[in-house]
């Protein structure tokens, strides 16, 4: 079930459960392999909160790649202060429980790659909170 549309989010709305999957893609597989679609939704739901990313399940291979992505994502301005603390901390609670590390050179390739078209949804979102909030 989507989630309905808030007045200050814009019109691509992802749900919980695919946001959660595509999360549990990119600990499985990696985010070079998951990729763009996956980033996005992760992204819909870290920026925007549309749908609860469950962290705690998370498992996989590439877990501290799912990591990274999830903590990445909240260094973004949009992510309100208490969400983003939320969600460092989730991040750091799970590091520390099954010791995924942070140094993935995979990731960071993968992630620079991906970068420009989750920069690009970053700016239209931007454009339509302010166009909404006028």
């Amino acid at each position: 079930m989507a989630t309905t549309e808030p007045s200050n989010s814009p019109a691509a709305v992802v749900d919980a459960g695919d946001a959660n999957a595509a999360l549990a893609r990119v600990a499985q597989q990696g985010l070079s392999t998951a990729g763009l679609e996956a980033a996005r939704a992760v992204a819909l739901a870290v920026w925007h909160e549309q749908g609860r990313l469950d962290l705690h399940e998370l498992a996989g291979p590439q877990l501290s790649e799912a990591l990274s992505l999830v903590e990445r994502l909240s260094l973004y301005n949009v992510v309100p202060q208490a969400r983003k603390q939320e969600l460092l901390g989730q991040v750091r609670r799970l590091r520390a429980a099954t010791g995924a590390g942070l140094g993935v050179l995979g990731f960071e390739a993968a992630y620079r790659k991906l970068l420009p078209e989750l920069q690009t949804l970053q700016t239209q979102l931007d454009t339509v909170k302010h166009t909404r909030a006028a």
